[in-house]
């Protein structure tokens, strides 16, 4: 209030005075202009009636006239024979100039305009004089270079009026809003607390701020409420925001970080914050991914944009979303962890391709033999008896490869069906089927099983048994073991199938569970190996929200381990 009073008087009075200067200085320039351009007409007329050449008239202009007047004599042609500051013979013919036609036609003439000699505004007067004319002319500029002068004093006074107008309006403000300020100190803005004792005593004082004072209390006790109201909801904002898995920032349109959270802050650069213990102002601050840069660029156009990163050994899905705030607009930078999408869809992906290599071995095998009996091509019954072994042997292949991915299907849709099982009665189910097959290869099957009960899936986990001893089998060495043991450790039973066969090179090791893949591809293949035999028990482990570690030597053997919840 007190500031729109003094800025009120101030420019009621500063308008007046500013009128009154602009009025002025107009008045005066008029007077001194018309002055200034009278004085060349009379030092005109005094030298065309004193003076017989151009010369001589120039000469007495230099001594006796203080401003600079250009003196030019123009012949009746319009052509320049004589100028005291130009060289005539660069001038060109005058007759247009409006100025000489007078001169010529009246005996004189003026005009005023920009002449094309000096680039300058020029007041031009002109007389007739010795069958020619002789012209004069004073460039405006230095007419103006004295009105200047009274121009700055002008200001000058005004700019002292409007000082002490601002002083005087100044001290009358104070005296209005004095009472109100009282009240202003009295309150505490921050807390929202009052001083009530003295706002009563100034109520007293001044009786037409009364209402005023009451309203105040009780805004300051609504304030106060919505005060706290608005902080738990930052705080409830702030704990949601900080505590989320996936990152987020906001941000301007300048790039600069209004919000983010601690996960956004160790997916963008994790190192930042171990080496700056300042916040970063600006998104550029941070070891920011190309991606992200070009969909920021993006966001001055677009509302929308997503897309998928790598950073280190993860991959983030980022969304941004443009957002219109205050006249401008921010974008809002989601980052959600993709790394198991990312995975899962390589796996499909890498499935896909592996079935279709599977299955096109075996069916192309089936295809030509059977082409070849069709078309009588082998006709010998040793020969059709040879070959068509062969086609079932693929067919076996092709229809054990079918289950096998049937078996994987049925798993991955996570359709849980648990009930009580024995482990040791799974056990020795599994070796009495195994134990032709371990004697063919010269290979010993060791057990040593607890007698423990579970819940869980019995028929899985005899297919996980079967697996992993039919593999520690095949991928033996002649007079090797394998070892079974299942014991038990609290609320988990440990299963452990080890042995002494051919191993798994180490750069293998990382790969063994993925769908197809074969450490030995040929002598998978002659022992009859789809390569999804560690895949279904990796799923079947996962299915029990169990865990799985293998470690081995190649050429020395296997062994894995297997930990189960005795409860689901």
């Amino acid at each position: 209030m007190r500031r729109k009073i003094n800025k009120t008087i101030t420019i009621i009075v500063s308008v007046a005075i500013i009128v009154f200067g602009i009025i002025s200085v107009a008045a005066i320039s008029e007077v001194y202009f018309d002055k200034s351009m009278e004085n060349v007409e009379n030092i005109a007329r005094i030298c065309a009636a004193t003076c017989e050449t151009p010369e001589e008239i120039a000469e007495y202009v230099d001594e006796s006239v203080e401003e600079e007047v250009r003196v030019t004599y123009i012949d009746s042609d319009g052509k320049v024979v004589f100028d005291n500051q130009e060289d005539p013979d660069d001038m060109g013919n005058h007759s247009g100039r409006q100025e000489f036609k007078d001169a010529l036609s009246t005996g004189e003439g003026s005009e005023i305009r920009t002449s094309e000699t000096i680039g300058k505004s020029t007041y031009y007067y002109a007389l007739e004089f010795n069958d020619g004319v002789i012209r004069f002319a004073i460039p405006i500029s230095n007419i103006y270079s004295e009105i200047y002068i009274v121009i700055a004093l002008v200001v000058i006074i005004c700019a002292i009026t409007i000082i002490i107008a601002r002083i005087i309006s100044k001290r009358i403000a104070n005296g209005f809003v004095k009472p109100i300020t009282e009240i202003v100190d009295m309150i505490d803005i921050k807390s929202g607390a009052i001083d009530e004792e003295n706002l009563t005593d100034l109520e007293s004082d001044y009786e037409e701020l009364k209402p005023i004072i009451e309203d105040i209390k009780y805004i300051s006790e609504r304030l106060q409420k919505y005060i706290e109201r608005l902080k738990q909801q930052r705080e409830r904002v702030s704990l949601i925001i900080n505590n989320m898995v996936e990152g987020m920032v906001l941000i301007d349109g300048d790039g600069k970080i209004l919000s983010i959270n601690q996960s956004a802050k160790t997916i963008l650069d994790p190192d930042y914050f171990e080496d700056n213990e300042k916040e970063p102002e600006n998104i550029s601050e941070l070891s920011l991914n190309d991606t992200i840069a070009s969909m920021i660029e993006t966001m001055e156009t677009d509302r929308l944009a997503y897309n998928t990163i790598a950073v280190n050994d993860r991959y983030f899905t980022v969304y941004m979303n443009r957002c219109e705030y205050a006249g401008s607009y921010g974008i809002i930078i989601l980052l959600v962890d993709a790394t198991e999408r990312v995975h899962a869809e390589k796996i499909r992906q890498d499935f896909s391709a592996n079935v279709t290599h599977e299955l096109k071995t075996p069916l192309t095998t089936i295809k030509g033999f059977g082409e070849m009996l069709e078309k009588k091509i082998i006709t010998q019954p040793e020969e059709v008896s040879k070959y068509g072994g062969i086609v079932y042997r693929e067919s076996e292949r092709l229809l054990l490869l079918i289950n096998d991915i049937m078996r994987l299907s049925e798993i991955e849709e996570d359709a849980k069906e648990f009930s009580a099982v024995s482990l040791k009665k799974i056990a020795d189910d599994v070796i009495e089927v195994l134990s032709y097959k371990a004697e063919e290869n010269y290979v010993e099957i060791r057990e040593d099983v607890e007698d423990l009960t579970i819940v869980a899936n019995g028929g899985y986990l005899s297919e996980l048994l079967i697996n992993l001893i039919d593999n520690s089998i095949k991928y033996n060495v002649p007079h090797g073991y394998v070892s079974l043991k299942i014991s038990d450790s609290g609320a988990y039973a440990t299963i452990i199938v080890e042995d002494n066969g051919i191993g798994i090179p180490k750069d293998s090791l990382d790969r063994i569970f993925e769908r197809f893949y074969r450490v030995d591809k040929s002598r998978s293949k002659q022992t009859g190996g789809t390569g999804l035999g560690l895949s279904i028990v990796k799923h079947i482990v996962t299915y029990h929200n169990g865990t799985i570690k293998i470690s081995s030597k190649y050429g020395k053997g296997t062994k894995i381990v297997i930990v189960l919840p005795k409860m689901q």
